[in-house]
């Protein structure tokens, strides 16, 4: 009886000493390894010694957090914002736009034949007068909407896995406040100075004598405005938020900015509704609004501001953006509306 039970328990001893071994091997890994998290599953109420690394480890390790480090979002810049302050700047930037919107344009009649051509300053517009093309304006469309994405795009990029909610939430603020300021001003000045779009100078002229006042409200174009500052603002965000990046980083950016704001601006000139001075204006408009707002509130990091960037970092960005407006404007040149 007595072997017989010892013969019956025997397997039961070797799965629990299999067991053991398991559990030991499972504590006595990661101890070897130098997990300190391990020893603290071991022994609950012993605190777990920190992990000092050496002068060597330190060295190695670049000055600002990887583009994809989780730990990017504990050092990441944030823009520097006020409630008093900017909530007066968005209170008097709504009342602007407000009144922006109530100037009346000045509508004037267009005879059969088109307005006169004469009228038109600069040679590079009078040449550029053609009939309307809908499939371009509908590109302009959609691609005035990438533009508008694109700061967030960037954003989000940085971190992807583990975004900065409250850095993203300041840079929406910021860049609501840079697009106020560049609504306003663009809203205004078509109001003020009504100039004609191109498809009014068109003979014959198959549209009605008097005309809406959208026809009178192509200086400047809002679509180049719009594209500009979201490009602009896109471009200064990043170079605050990476100023360790690289050349071909910093280039590689203002080249995508540039591409995007520039098609867009020119879609519209090859759509038949502006005249390459209005996306010219619009253009200048925008960047005014979309650098200027993020350079006046500065960034901070850790609580600390942090300085503008260099110039070098500049001067990469800013001739990767021209490099990428020729490639814009040659792009919307050889594009098909249809």
């Amino acid at each position: 009886m007595h072997d017989m039970a010892r013969r019956r328990s025997a397997p039961r001893l070797w799965a629990g000493v299999r067991t053991s071994r398991r559990m030991i091997w499972a504590v006595a890994l990661p101890l070897m390894a130098g997990l300190t998290p391990a020893a603290t599953l071991v022994h609950a109420g012993t605190p777990a010694a920190p992990i000092v690394p050496t002068t060597s480890a330190l060295s190695s390790h670049p000055a600002s957090p990887s583009l994809f480090s989780p730990n990017h979002r504990a050092t990441a810049a944030r823009p520097c914002l006020s409630i008093r302050a900017d909530g007066l700047s968005f209170s008097l930037g709504s009342v602007a736009a407000l009144g922006a919107r109530a100037i009346s344009t000045d509508i004037r009649d267009v005879p059969p034949t088109g307005l006169d051509r004469s009228g038109i300053g600069l040679g590079v517009d009078r040449r550029s007068i053609h009939t309307s093309d809908d499939g371009l304006l509908r590109w302009s469309d959609r691609s005035v909407t990438v533009a508008l994405a694109l700061p967030a795009v960037l954003a989000l990029a940085r971190d992807p896995r583990h975004p900065d909610m409250r850095g993203l939430a300041a840079r929406f603020l910021l860049y609501a406040e840079a697009s106020l300021f560049n609504d306003v001003a663009t809203t205004a000045l078509k109001a003020s100075v009504a100039r004609p779009r191109p498809v009014l100078y068109n003979d014959p002229w198959d549209g009605p004598s008097r005309p809406s006042g959208w026809n009178f409200e192509s200086m400047p174009s809002g679509h180049a405005s719009r594209s500009w500052c979201a490009a602009s603002f896109a471009l200064v965000d990043y170079l605050y938020s990476r100023p360790g990046a690289g050349t071909w980083e910093d280039a590689a950016v203002g080249f995508a900015a540039g591409t995007i704001a520039a098609a867009t601006a020119a879609l519209r000139v090859r759509g038949g509704v502006h005249f390459p001075s209005d996306a010219l204006a619009g253009a200048g408009i925008g960047v005014a609004c979309g650098v200027g707002v993020p350079l006046l509130h500065g960034y901070r990091r850790n609580g600390q501001r942090i300085p503008t960037p260099g110039g070098h970092h500049w001067l990469t960005a800013v001739g990767g953006m021209a490099a990428g407006a020729f490639v814009g404007i040659g792009t919307a040149r050889f594009a098909d509306g249809s």
